[in-house]
């Protein structure tokens, strides 16, 4: 019978003769000879030897030294740290590793090799430590990670199953004794350091609770995770902005690379890619910082922080919301002193302005907004560097009234408002770059974008250090701009994988002993038995990277 799981392996069987998909999981009923043809494909090639990239190996995003904030302004900032990477080894251990001996597999592409995996990795049992795992050849691991208490965490999330700190093997030697991210991170991190020459190590990130609904970074958002993936892992990390430059690279191509998945909460995975919002704002200084402010359509006043990148693109750091409001207009002077203008609420004339601080880091320390005029429709513009000019519309009139920064640059000194003729100032623009509100092709509507000049649009997002995890009862949109797919090891698991085998690493997890025999293998088989003798003669079987055989 033509069921659609064999028109799948004919179609893909089809395709590999072709060379079109070389970057494939294997398939456990296809012949040797076709194996055999598998194992000649090496995936796509790059001209440039991966680790001597010097695109990737650049700061992951960090404002070179010379281009200056300009000067502290508040007394917290002297504290903050310049962008630092800790324990950032050279990547250049990709290339100057020991000899590994070669299955076949370090020539081909990062999608069509099999990994040993482990499912809750921090659970302990017959999983053993987080060292013990990667010490057999496990090269993927999963934490589920919580917000919740992060106040409490010395500012980390905390890691745990149903809630935080549940079945957490913190008391198990060779894994860190508490349940904070951070120690568990580094732990992966000293454990490379210490074993160069490992084929890539892949960490699914979890999350169990809604980081964006967090107003900040101080309160554990987006973020603040992507800053805490490039402290601890710094330029080990092989980050989905690279993917989008080079594609995947081969196996030995990314020896002694860190790549995290970002899974779980589903607004969390879809804001990672896209916002959404309305009357966008946007300001760049002389230093190339920017801030863009919108408001969303529940009343929200968000910004996003970045910096401009010398081929005209905007690296965006920092997401929060700051106030409640709409219709905001800003300007940001050449010290980072950030101007807000903007209306209370939709049946509301009342017009307040704050005052904000771009911290070295791209956060921002915000100071009370307070209200100094009535109107509609405010736009502001900047008089010398610490005073600024609004017009507002109010009752078929134009005014317009002025106001200077306060000696201690937390508020704003308003003057009298009058009359004018003056057209509104364009705060959608600055410095060539424009923010807008467009439908995406992949994203959908109302989407945050950008461009330069006239150029093409490009969406407002996060760097994109984490690779999205796409899983079954998402939406069709976060299928096109994902790069994993993941299933739970049931009996669905396969079909709704295979499609995305073609295309994505595929991640199965709650991997069992029954499934050694299904016609479909994804990427990481993530078990929660990594010792167990089915698993061992599993990842021989399969010629997972870096399994070491048992003597």
């Amino acid at each position: 019978m033509w069921t659609p799981l064999k028109f799948v392996l004919s179609l893909w069987w089809g395709l590999s003769l072709l060379g079109c998909v070389g970057d494939a999981p294997k398939l456990a009923s296809l012949s040797q000879s076709m194996d055999s043809t598998l194992e000649l494909d090496a995936g796509p090639q790059l001209s440039t030897p991966f680790g001597e990239d010097q695109s990737v190996h650049r700061d992951a995003g960090i404002p070179d030294a010379a281009m200056d904030v300009g000067p502290v302004e508040h007394p917290q900032d002297a504290a903050t740290d310049d962008f630092a990477l800790a324990d950032a080894e050279p990547i250049d251990s990709a290339v100057d590793a020991a000899p590994v001996a070669d299955s076949g597999y370090w020539s081909r592409s990062y999608p069509s090799v099999i990994f040993g995996a482990t499912h809750n990795s921090y659970s302990g049992g017959e999983r053993g430590s987080l060292t013990e795992q990667l010490t057999i050849g496990v090269r993927m691991l999963e934490l589920d990670v919580h917000v919740d208490g992060y106040y409490t965490a010395d500012d980390d999330w905390r890691i745990g199953h149903w809630r935080a700190g549940n079945d957490v093997a913190d008391d198990l030697d060779g894994n860190p004794d508490n349940d904070r991210l951070t120690p568990w991170l580094q732990l992966i991190q000293d454990w490379s350091n210490s074993n160069r020459g490992h084929a890539p190590i892949t960490l699914a990130i979890d999350l169990k609770d809604t980081l964006s609904d967090q107003p900040g970074p101080d309160q554990g958002n987006l973020g603040a995770l992507n800053r805490t993936l490039l402290d601890v892992f710094g330029n080990k990390l092989f980050k989905a902005d690279d993917l989008q430059v080079r594609g995947w690279p081969s196996i030995g191509e990314l020896r002694d690379r860190i790549i995290v998945v970002l899974s779980g909460n589903r607004a969390d995975t879809q804001l990672y890619w896209r916002d959404v919002g309305k009357d966008p704002t946007l300001s760049m200084n002389a230093h190339g910082r920017v801030v863009q402010i919108h408001a969303s359509f529940q009343n929200e006043l968000w910004f996003w922080t970045g910096f401009k990148r010398n081929d005209e693109t905007i690296d965006w750091w920092h997401h929060g919301q700051y106030d409640t409001g709409q219709e905001p207009a800003v300007v940001m002077n050449d010290s980072g002193i950030i101007f807000d203008i903007h209306r209370t609420h939709h049946n509301s004339d009342r017009i307040y302005g704050a005052v904000g601080h771009l911290n070295p880091d791209f956060t921002i320390t915000w100071f009370d907004a307070r209200h100094f005029i009535d109107g509609r429709n405010p736009s502001v513009t900047l008089v010398g560097q610490d005073r600024v000019r609004v017009i507002v519309d109010d009752d078929g009139e134009r005014e317009l009234i002025e106001g200077q920064l306060s000696e201690d640059r937390t508020q704003i000194a308003w003057g009298d408002a009058s009359t004018t003729a003056f057209a509104h100032f364009d705060n959608s623009r600055s410095q060539g770059f424009e923010a807008v509100v467009a439908p995406d092709l992949t994203a959908g509507l109302n989407t945050l974008q950008y461009r330069f000049e006239l150029g093409v649009l490009k969406r407002i997002q996060y760097q994109q250090i984490m690779f999205a995890e796409y899983q079954r009862g998402d939406s069709n949109e976060f299928a096109l701009n994902s790069y994993f797919a993941a299933a739970a090891a049931d009996d669905n698991a396969g079909a709704f994988l295979i499609p995305w085998a073609l295309t994505k690493p595929t991640r199965m997890w709650s991997f069992h002993e029954d499934r050694i025999d299904d016609v479909f293998f994804p990427t990481f088989p993530a078990t929660d038995e990594p010792f167990a003798d089915w698993y061992h003669e599993f990842m021989i079987r399969v010629d997972a990277i870096d399994w070491v055989p048992r003597r």
